[in-house]
């Protein structure tokens, strides 16, 4: 069945590609040509676009004057109008963004033949519902570092840091509902519904962010798409690179804040383009690497990325091929602050993130209908593994819990004397106390004062320098202390001095030693010989696909049946047998005891790492088709068709248990989509009317009865849906205008939630259980708004929306009998639902010098009935609470945020000469605070909302100087500030209290509290106290993850030609 549906997939692909073709990434001009004295349309009148002064395509006038330049690349262009007996008019800095159309007239002057041209600067209209496109030059003014640092300023997005649904929030939709389009291929990462691809911002050329009810060429999204278009050469080299540091300066002295005194940022990028070598070709490529832990110790980010683009129009006027490609590789590690003590933040995940995006796009216009072809495989590859990266055989850990060499070592103490000078002057004799196990860094610390063992003989204590004793076999520490245990206080085994070796009493006290040496998931084995007698031991590494092979077996073995024919009917008895496989599964050693590993020193601290390895691959191939056509000024229709077929890998095992709690699978789903639609502009009126199919095929199998997952498997069935959109907008004034839009939207349920453990075992841990035959989330939105021109380059405007969401993801509990267990898991469900209500108000001002601005004021209602898909999992998995059936105001329920960005520019011809080409760029944002479940002094859950958290605020400001050094050649200098005033932005609160830095349990001295002080090495019950609250302090009111970033300085420089 498999190979049918991927030749069926292929098949159509290869028929459509020559048909149709896919947008996302081009534009159109459009306009009308008058006389300049008569105001008469001028028919025949020459359209040439061009580029860096050379020309790319053009048209001429039809009788009304109107010409329609379509399928052209986002980007910056000139216009050049020309007709006998007209001066011709230039008009330069003409911007054609992604799926919009820009609107460029001309009046021509009568003239003679020579006269010199007539040049006009292009100003980018105002009064248009299209959204603005955030082009490169824009970005690199601000202080941001990548493109969702652009998107958070746009109206309506909020950010949660805390909460079960942390991340990027737009109109009040989960953080999952927002498509990343580069290069018109969806970039998102099928299995999280997150971003799955890095662009540096060097390689940039425009953002449009897309909200509301986006057109029906976009789908899978239900809050956002987010279309990146990449840097292309043009017919002259030029080129940028760039250093970026924060010279180790920590400008905020706040403790708390910022707790880690090694925090560095480096980064640098490189890009270049220019002419190929060949007539009317291009190339463009980017480069950067960047290295970067911030204010939270081991809180790092190292990242190496690349961006490819090669263009060649073989003929004038003839298709265009355009090759593309992207790569990034990030590995990082995540500052957790429960492991914050001793070694464990060492030793926690490190994860290991790759992508890589190839398209080869096709493009043509003839006449009035255009194509483009686009296909190409995006892929993302993540590895996640604690023990900072160590494969799941290298786990290894000791720990007190069963392993008594280490509680042995632990019980090993002594006294150090400690003479110090106070500032009196006075000496003070002290003594400080020590074990020969410290648990805070997992070593050993052997004293000066050898060990001792009892002589059987003579009953003489008999001392020995063990590290000298054990140095011929070890010159590990821990490893002479458990030679010096297994021989002299467990008496296992003995050294022979004359050949350096070890010797055991015998097998089973070897293999019982060695197999407590470490917590591991390798074991040491028997070794028989041909005739089944135990001749020695040896070591076997724990073998994942063996596991998974007799797991296999073992959950899907039926019990036999017993048929019995009685007075004529057959009946059928299942009969009480043993599953053969229960007891064949492979040994995963003895790591799963780590998790009950405790030490009094870490107190309120984790005391162990979780033996946590997970690896996913994913990799789909995309076919996207669509043609336009724009029969006159009026119209501009547009159809298209893609198609992505994935190939899903992923690989997870936890230790937590002794059967290891793990998931694999492979999955190979489809997704499908297509639309039609028509832009209509017809005098002051615009209409945008279109459907879009989206179809959607698990290809997988499920739990027919998720209560009852014994009854077995059935294929799940495909899904889709048509989606109508519209909108419509009107001229009220020559200065001013409505709008309003509908639209129904259709998503997928993320991959990972379909497909998880669907074939592990349920038994074990706590398992969440996919459902491919869930049906895709669904999302109604209306939009209306106002614009009004205050002047040629500041508007206004006010829009509201409402957002109806019926079918949203949930989980919920089960509790039944499998393979005659009780097991308890959760199931994916949909039964959530959201209503989003909100306004935006804006002020901008666009001006290409001196001072201009963009203000917004967004109000946000968003209520329903859960934050995120596995809100239930974590908020109330086993308790006795019920989730509530009443909407609540959600985690993301941000009611007020208010966001600026303003720049002032001096540009070269400023009459200041020092302060020319001199740029400063400040933007602010202030939101109020999020809700979060409180609770009240015992505990109990204080209904959602009622509680919130304060405000942020933050102001950041980027001032870049540039020197010319040439004609082309210049030297750029910056500052970048982040958190200007070095506010505290709190981050997230303690449930009872609603502070960040107190969760109502500072200890209370009582003296017998603290009775059992000498076993901990402290001198009174005071003492004992003092370091109780110093643990306290440091967990609770000294948590940096509790609180934003503070205030950074990072300097730039970057030489541009």
């Amino acid at each position: 069945m498999r190979i049918k549906v991927r030749g069926v997939f292929l098949v159509l692909v290869l028929l459509l590609i020559p048909c149709f073709l896919m947008a996302g990434i081009m534009g159109k001009i459009t306009g009308r040509v008058r006389d300049a004295e008569t105001g008469e349309p001028l028919p025949i009148v020459n359209v040439t676009v061009q580029q860096d002064g050379e020309p790319v395509t053009g048209a001429a006038t039809g009788t009304d004057g109107t010409y329609v330049i379509s399928n052209l690349r986002a980007g910056t262009y000139a216009l050049e109008f020309s007709m006998i007996g007209y001066q011709t008019v230039l008009v330069k800095n003409v911007k054609v963004t992604a799926d919009q159309v820009t609107k460029q007239d001309a009046r021509l002057k009568p003239g003679a033949i020579g006269m010199p041209e007539q040049i006009i600067t292009a100003e980018r209209e105002l009064l248009t519902t299209e959204p603005p496109p955030i082009e490169h030059e824009e970005i690199a003014r601000r202080p941001v570092d990548n493109y969702e640092d652009v998107v958070r300023l746009v109206a309506g997005a909020t950010e949660t840091a805390s909460g079960y649904s942390a991340g990027l929030h737009i109109q009040g939709g989960r953080a999952n509902e927002v498509v990343y389009v580069v290069d018109g291929i969806n970039a998102n990462d099928p299995v999280t519904g997150q971003s799955g691809v890095y662009i540096d911002n060097t390689a940039i050329q425009e953002i449009t962010i897309n909200t509301g009810t986006f057109n029906a060429e976009y789908g899978d999204a239900m809050s956002a798409v987010i279309n990146i278009v990449t840097r292309e050469g043009s017919q002259r080299f030029e080129g940028t690179v760039e250093y970026e540091t924060d010279a180790h300066l920590r400008l905020s002295k706040d403790p708390i804040k910022a707790p880690n005194e090694d925090m560095w940022h480096n980064k640098g990028s490189l890009s270049l383009g220019g002419p190929l070598g060949l007539l009317r070709s291009s190339f463009f490529i980017s480069g950067n690497i960047l290295e970067h832990e911030d204010r939270l110790p081991f809180n790092d980010r190292h990242r190496k990325n690349g961006t490819l683009k090669l263009a060649w129009r073989p003929f004038k006027g003839g298709a265009k091929f355009t090759l593309s490609g992207n790569y990034s590789n990030t590995w990082r590690h995540g500052y957790d602050h429960r492991y914050a003590k001793g070694i464990w933040l060492q030793k926690g995940p490190m994860v290991n993130q790759d992508n890589y995006q190839l398209n080869l796009k096709v493009n043509q216009r003839i006449d009035k209908i255009a194509y483009t072809v686009n296909v190409g495989t995006f892929n993302t590859h993540t590895k996640t593994s604690y023990m900072d990266g160590a494969g799941y055989n290298e786990f290894r850990m000791i720990g007190r819990q069963l392993m008594d060499w280490v509680s042995w070592a632990y019980a090993q103490t002594w006294w150090e004397p400690d003479t110090t000078i106070s500032e009196e002057g006075d000496t003070i004799i002290d003594s400080i106390f020590h074990r020969v196990y410290n648990a805070d860094s997992m070593n050993f610390r052997i004293p000066d004062s050898t060990f001792a063992y009892v002589d059987e003989n003579t009953q003489d204590s008999i001392y020995l320098n063990i590290l000298e004793h054990y140095s011929a076999i070890t010159e590990d520490p821990d490893s002479a202390v458990w030679f010096f245990h297994n021989q002299y206080i467990k008496k296992s085994g003995y050294l022979i001095d004359k050949d350096d070796a070890f010797r055991w009493v015998g097998w089973k006290e070897q293999l019982e030693a060695l197999n407590w040496r470490w917590y591991e998931v390798n074991e040491w084995r028997p070794t028989l010989d041909e005739n089944g007698d135990t001749v020695g031991v040896h070591y076997h590494p724990f073998d994942f696909d063996l596991y998974k092979q007799y797991y296999d077996k073992y959950r899907d073995w039926r019990a036999p049946v017993d048929t019995v024919i009685e007075n004529g009917d057959t009946l059928f008895d299942t009969l009480d047998v043993d599953n053969p496989y229960e007891d064949s599964l492979e040994s995963s050693g003895n790591l799963y005891y780590v998790r009950y590993n405790s030490d009094p020193l870490f107190r309120r601290f984790r005391y162990y790492f979780l033996p946590y390895w997970a690896e996913r691959n994913t990799t789909k191939y995309i076919a996207d088709v669509a043609v336009d056509w724009n029969p006159n000024e009026v119209h501009w229709f547009k159809a298209g068709v893609s198609g992505n077929y994935h190939f899903l890998d992923y690989k997870m095992i936890q230790f937590v248990n002794e059967n290891p709690y793990n998931d694999t699978y492979h999955k190979e789903p489809i997704i499908a989509a297509a639309y039609v639609q028509d832009k209509v502009k017809y005098e002051d009126m615009e209409l945008h009317a279109g459907v879009r199919f989206d179809y959607f095929h698990p290809a997988s199998d499920y739990f027919v009865d998720s209560e009852n997952i014994d009854v077995g498997k059935e294929r799940a069935k495909p899904k889709f849906q048509f989606s109508p959109r519209l909108s419509i907008s009107f001229a009220v004034s020559e200065k001013s205008m409505m709008y309003a839009s509908y639209g129904h939207f259709f998503q997928p349920v993320n991959l990972r939630d379909l497909y998880e453990n669907l074939e592990a075992d349920i038994t074990v841990g706590i398992p969440i259980l996919g459902n491919p035959n869930l049906p895709p989330l669904k999302t109604i939105f209306y939009q209306a708004g106002y614009k009004y021109l205050i002047s040629k380059n500041m508007a206004f405007e006010l829009k509201g929306y409402y957002k109806d969401q019926e079918n949203l993801l949930a989980t919920r509990s089960v509790n039944t009998i499998y393979k005659g267990k009780l097991a308890t898991y959760t199931v994916y469900v949909i039964e959530d639902f959201a209503k989003t209500k909100g306004f935006d108000v804006g002020l901008v001002r666009r001006a290409p010098r001196f001072l201009s601005w963009n203000i917004t004021y967004s109000f946000m209602d968003a209520k329903g009935t859960g934050s995120s898909g596995r809100e239930f999992y974590y908020r109330y998995r086993g308790t006795a609470l019920e989730p509530p059936k009443h909407e609540y105001p959600l985690e993301f329920d941000i009611t007020h945020s208010l966001k600026t960005n303003v720049n002032f520019y001096l540009d070269p011809d400023f009459s200041v000469k020092a302060l020319r080409m001199t740029n400063l760029n400040v933007q602010f944002n202030y939101a109020s605070g999020q809700p979060y479940w409180g609770t009240d002094s015992r505990g109990n859950i204080i209904p959602m909302g009622s509680r919130r958290m304060p405000g942020t605020k933050t102001m950041d400001a980027k001032l870049e100087k540039w020197f010319p050094l040439g004609k082309k050649l210049k030297l750029g200098a910056y500052v970048d500030v982040r958190n200007i005033f070095d506010w505290r932005n709190v981050a997230n609160v303690y449930s009872g209290t609603g502070f960040p830095d107190d969760n109502g349990g500072r200890p209370v001295y009582e003296e017998v509290t603290y009775r059992n002080y000498a076993n901990f090495g402290f001198a009174d019950t005071y003492e004992y106290w003092e370091a109780d609250v110093a643990d306290w302090e440091r967990r609770v009111a000294e948590n940096p993850a509790m609180f934003g970033s503070p205030r950074e300085l990072r300097f730039g420089i970057r030489v541009s030609f």
